[in-house]
């Protein structure tokens, strides 16, 4: 072990946990690029520890303020845990940094966008896929409302569905609900829109929220193709505020969860074009923003691109509440009031009114962390007056470990005929 002069910075997008497993306190670690395939667990008993790694505190200020007797050894366990941290590249320094840029560059390099769910979220096998969907989806699919989307027979053309991204291992059946309605479509192209979770992590897209990118995607049932001409035209016509520089693309699972239900269902030949859409808080304070002019430009964009065999998708979930998430009450302690507000979003975003949706996550400044606004948003600004929409497959989950929720819901919407 080598000698530290100053503790180093655990990185800050690094979550720490404190789980009760088998009658003890773990904390568990996690890192939203996940460099390490491995997680670290560590003993509840360093849950006074951790804060020191987030300042930079010199190591003899730091053994200062403990007995001679215990310097020594608190000495070596501080060393240990940076060695550790260091390994699972949970520092802010170069070791983490190299790993990211090579990473990163040759993501950047590839024409094909590789799976990062499978073998987690969803099987990593073709055959389980299909034996594990075939179970979601058996009773759902022959039902009237699923096969009319909720409007009465003969009254609607889907012409988008908003849905959940959430892990299908903890929800699958509103996947069921909300795939099941669109299953019968065999759409030539389609525009899918994510929550970007991670383009906070890059300053590049600080002014630039409408991230494209125009790689393949790949899942276990196969390679999607990019549309690279539609991409490029969308991407032509969304101004200034979009970009191609597809970074945040490689670890988000908000297209990825929604492309494999797509490939299980349909088996005609279909096309995609990706499309995130980074933070957009800054509405929420203020009328000026630029990227109001942003998500105009691309929302205009966005339906006069569609063509009347093509889909949008968009991508997100509703409130995320609970320690997990910063709250100091538990998510089941806040859910009552949390339910009402995912009530009023799902109602904006049925009537279609993108003022309606702002004006409900500004009244509390998004505390609810509704993490499919920035997308339902961008949809939604120059949706053509004649589509409507209807919600269904409102649920949560009450991740207990955690003391946290994340709910959903899902929104299809039509065109009246």
């Amino acid at each position: 072990m080598k000698k530290l002069r100053h503790l180093p910075i655990l990185r800050r997008d690094v979550g720490v946990i404190p789980i009760n497993s088998e009658n003890e306190t773990v904390l568990y670690f996690t890192d939203p690029v996940s460099l390490c395939p491995n997680s670290l667990i560590l003993p509840g008993a360093y849950n006074d520890l951790i804060p020191l790694f987030y300042a930079g505190f010199k190591l003899e200020d730091v053994l200062a303020q403990f007995p001679k007797s215990e310097q020594h050894q608190l000495e070596n366990l501080l060393l240990r845990l940076t060695d550790l941290f260091d390994e699972y590249y949970l520092l802010e320094n170069k070791h983490f940094k190299n790993k990211m840029e090579k990473i990163e560059a040759s993501f950047e390099q590839n024409s094909v966008r590789p799976p990062t769910l499978a073998g987690s979220a969803y099987p990593d096998t073709e055959k389980e896929i299909r034996t594990g969907f075939d179970s979601i989806f058996k009773s759902i699919l022959n039902r009237d409302q699923v096969i009319s989307g909720g409007f009465s027979k003969g009254e609607s053309t889907p012409y988008a569905l908003y849905a959940p991204h959430i892990d299908i291992r903890v929800a699958p059946e509103v996947y069921g609900e909300s795939f099941a309605r669109i299953a019968h479509l065999k759409p030539d192209h389609v525009y899918i829109i994510g929550t970007s979770h991670y383009a906070g992590y890059y300053s590049q897209y600080d002014n630039s929220p409408i991230i494209f990118t125009e790689k393949d995607f790949q899942t276990p049932l196969g390679i999607i193709p990019n549309n690279r001409s539609k991409t490029r035209a969308l991407f032509d016509s969304s101004g200034a505020g979009a970009t191609v520089a597809d970074r945040a693309h490689r670890m988000e699972h908000s297209i990825e969860i929604q492309l494999i239900f797509l490939q299980y269902l349909w088996s005609h030949e279909f096309t995609i074009t990706p499309i995130l859409i980074g933070s957009l808080d800054e509405l929420l304070y203020s009328d000026l923003s630029n990227k109001f002019n942003t998500i105009d430009a691309f929302s205009k964009a966005l339906h006069e691109s569609k063509q009347e065999n093509d889909l949008i998708l968009i991508s997100g979930d509703l409130s995320h509440i609970g320690k997990k998430f910063g709250d100091a009450t538990t998510g089941i302690g806040m859910l009552d009031e949390v339910k009402a507000f995912d009530n009023e979003t799902l109602d904006a975003a049925s009537t279609g009114n993108s003022s309606e949706l702002l004006s409900h996550i500004k009244s509390n400044l998004d505390a609810y962390r509704v993490c499919g606004y920035p997308p339902l948003f961008s949809f939604l600004k120059y949706l053509p007056e004649e589509i409507t929409g209807n919600s269904f497959a409102y649920n949560y989950w009450d991740d207990s470990e955690t003391e946290s929720v994340v709910s959903y819901g899902s929104v299809l919407f039509g065109k009246k005929t």
